[in-house]
């Protein structure tokens, strides 16, 4: 049998099965995902795939726990704790869309309905409050008198533009009128003077 295969029995197949995965989704698009397609990949049998995940929506959560994580680090890296505050938030911005730019059909994925499945949420929901909290302390910098509730409101808010902004940027009226470094540039902006407001 090939190594792949091998290497199962070692409890290496899920990690090989999200790679594939990973992959399969940032070339193909969710939609070109299967487990038998993935299975033919790892050189395993059409079965193996469900001893690490119970359904393709298992499967989906899984990838998008590697999202958030790979989000968390972009973000993670635009700025140090020491950094002034303006300039910070506007390196998470900058960061956060440059990660939905970069990555985008892994950045859909995260925001897919079937990844935020009832059952799904105790694996993916800590990564990206993660994220959240992320932009959350970032705004409290921002304003240091701000209470608990403010910040989590200013914080969802914030995000919930630079998401609907990536999406209008992406597929929606905006795509041909504002692409590229424009619509960043666009969006960024929007959010700063919203976090500043």
């Amino acid at each position: 049998m090939a190594a792949l295969d091998r290497n199962y029995h070692h409890g290496d197949l899920r990690s090989a099965l999200l790679e594939a995965a990973l992959a399969t989704v940032e070339n193909d698009g969710v939609a070109a995902l299967s487990f038998r397609q993935l299975a033919r990949i790892a050189n395993v049998s059409p079965g193996a795939p469900y001893h690490h995940f119970r359904d393709k929506n298992a499967l989906l959560a899984s990838l998008a726990k590697r999202g958030f994580e790979a989000l968390h680090a972009e973000l993670e890296t635009s700025c140090s704790s020491g950094s002034d505050p303006v300039l910070c938030l506007r390196a998470l911005v900058d960061s956060y869309l440059r990660f939905a730019r970069t990555s985008p059909k892994l950045y859909n994925l995260l925001f897919l309905p079937e990844v935020a499945r009832p059952e799904n949420l105790d694996l993916i929901e800590p990564d990206a409050m993660i994220c959240f909290n992320r932009l959350k302390d970032a705004l409290g910098r921002l304003d240091t008198q701000a209470g608990e509730d403010d910040l989590h409101e200013r914080a969802l808010t914030v995000w919930s533009l630079l998401h609907g902004l990536v999406s209008l940027l992406e597929s929606g009226p905006l795509t041909r009128s504002m692409s590229g470094q424009a619509g960043a540039d666009l969006a960024a902006r929007s959010a700063m003077k919203l976090a500043l407001a």
